[in-house]
């Protein structure tokens, strides 16, 4: 109840930046105890899926010090829900966007939440370290769909920006008990990379953008992942079938574990 209160206020204040009506910048949120710094637009829906709807929550139980990888951190809204509902966990948090990972700063460092417990990295997620291009909505840190894939137009209509990215097998030398994943069409080639595996990644929630263009790829990853011994839901814990047209519509939250 709490959590729809608080998304409820947060749609509210949303369509007042977009209207202009309020100048504001930031928030304070009253769950989590924290002030999420937005910049000049507010992801109301993103509040809603994460905390209302708990499309990121994890499939399985977390033990005392899990390491959970959050892949795609925008403006810190995930963060603060894996910190807030795991407090014993360790988090790092990636986002290659600079403008947003500001913004990532100043909403971790609202919180009350210790520093030990969480890593904020600058970099993108890669299939190699160095520097790569980076599309990104000119003058809209916290836009969503900032991407290395250019999704939505932005290879045309946003601007290209140089970023760091980091090798995602790095990353995967030590387990992985929970990835996050939201990385506007990329998650394709990070989750091809044989090293993500049982061994490597326990449990996680992936976003699957543009799956009737990527139908093919997708329904290679999920055979993989079966294959691998992997359990496949829905967010809503439903088990998903690859003969169910429905699935291939747009994008999808999937859960994806080890039972």
């Amino acid at each position: 109840m709490i959590s729809r209160l608080q998304y409820f206020l947060v749609r509210k204040v949303s369509l007042a930046v977009k209207k202009q009506w309020v100048s504001w910048t930031s928030l304070n949120l009253f769950h989590p105890n924290a002030r999420l710094h937005f910049g000049n637009w507010l992801p109301s829906g993103a509040y809603k899926e994460i905390f209302v709807q708990h499309s990121y929550r994890p499939p399985t139980p977390l033990t005392k010090g899990a390491r959970i990888v959050d892949g795609g951190a925008n403006i810190g809204i995930s963060a603060l829900y894996f910190l807030t509902n795991f407090p014993q966990a360790q988090v790092e948090a990636y986002e290659a966007s600079p403008t947003a990972f500001d913004l990532l700063k100043g909403t971790l460092k609202s919180s009350q939440i210790s520093q030990d417990h969480y890593k904020l990295i600058n970099q993108a997620l890669h299939t190699s370290d160095g520097s790569i291009s980076f599309f990104v909505l000119p003058h809209c840190a916290s836009a969503l769909n900032a991407s290395i894939s250019g999704r939505d137009s932005l290879d045309r209509l946003g601007e290209k920006i140089e970023v760091e990215a980091v090798d995602f097998r790095k990353v995967l030398l030590n387990p992985v008990d929970f990835l996050k994943l939201d990385v506007e069409g990329h998650e394709y080639e990070l989750l091809t990379l044989p090293e993500v595996s049982p061994s490597s990644v326990k449990s996680m929630a992936v976003e699957f953008h543009d799956l009737k263009e990527n139908r093919q790829k997708f329904i290679g990853l999920i055979n993989k992942f079966r294959d691998q011994g992997y359990k496949i839901e829905y967010a809503t814990g439903k088990e998903i079938s690859l003969s169910d047209d429905d699935l291939f519509c747009d994008e999808v939250i999937l859960k994806i574990f080890t039972p």
